[in-house]
Formats: structure tokens, C-alpha cells, sequence
């Protein structure tokens, strides 16, 4: 009987332990797809937008892209890469010490960047958020413009140099 007492509440704990994460697993993704949050986090300058949908429509600026490129970047990058791009546990990406010549065009740092970063988490961050990150590098280092319309087939188009 004494068994039976202990499974129990072992039973009824692992119920309400997968009931509430799987409550907090939707919350998390309404909060993302709605922008709402009942975090404390100041999230004004988040773009919210770009979380909810790939924009990569010939419509979507770079500008735009390339700021939630640098929230990214801040989070996930910075760490290895410096505050500024100025490198440290990784190589600089932004500035006279980036060296993404090596990569030959856009096209191919973003498969590099999607496929091996962040180093401690390969491939996790999301398509749109790689897209984002390599849009402000390329930004930073003068490769592309604010105003221009994102096309995503137009990577390989960017040489660099």
C-alpha cells in the first residue's frame, strides 16, 4: 500500500509537470506570434515583425532586416565575435579585420554562418534570424544599403571584397 501512495503522487506530479510546461510552451509561441509578453523585458525595440513571418519579400528592407540582425548578433554573436564585430574568441566580422573575403559572396557566408554559428549551438538559430545577422555584417561592412529591397535569391550577387 505504502507503494501505492508513493506512485500516486509521483503519477499526479508528472501530470501537472508536462501540463505546465506544455502551458508555457504555448504561451512562449502566442507571445511570439502576437508580440505580447508578460516579461518584465522592455521589448520596444524588438522588431516584432520579423518574428512572426520570414520577410523576405522583395518588399522587406534591409534596414529593417538588419536591425533585428543586430539584436541577434548582440545575443547569439557578440560573445565570440565582440560587442562591435571587432572579433576575440572569433575572428572580427566587422571592420578592417574581417576577413570575409574568404567566403567569395553573400550567398556563401550565410551558409557558412547558418550551418556552423553559434559555435557553442550549431545550426539552432532560425533561417530568418541567420538572414537577419548576415544583413547587418554586410550592412556594417558597406556592402549593401539600408534603403534596398531585400531578394533573397541576390546573395550571390554581393561579392566580397
Amino acid at each position: 500500500m505504502k507503494k501505492l501512495r508513493v506512485l500516486i503522487p509521483c503519477s499526479l506530479m508528472s501530470i501537472f509537470v508536462i501540463i505546465m510546461v506544455l502551458t508555457t510552451c504555448t504561451v512562449s509561441q502566442n507571445s511570439v506570434i502576437t508580440g505580447e509578453t508578460n516579461s518584465p523585458v522592455d521589448t520596444s525595440s524588438v522588431n516584432t515583425s520579423s518574428s512572426v513571418t520570414i520577410t523576405t519579400s522583395s518588399n522587406s528592407s534591409v534596414g529593417t532586416m538588419a536591425e533585428n540582425g543586430k539584436i541577434v548578433y548582440s545575443a547569439r554573436c557578440a560573445p565570440c565575435h565582440g560587442k562591435n564585430g571587432e572579433g576575440g574568441l572569433g575572428s572580427p566580422l566587422i571592420g578592417a579585420g574581417a576577413d570575409l573575403a574568404k567566403y567569395n559572396d553573400a550567398g556563401n557566408l550565410l551558409d557558412n554562418i547558418s550551418s556552423t554559428m553559434p559555435k557553442n549551438s550549431p545550426g539552432s538559430l532560425s533561417r530568418q534570424d541567420n538572414i537577419d545577422v548576415l544583413l547587418y555584417i554586410l550592412l556594417q561592412n558597406n556592402y549593401i544599403s539600408t534603403e534596398a529591397p531585400f531578394k533573397p535569391d541576390s546573395l550571390s550577387v554581393i561579392k566580397l571584397q
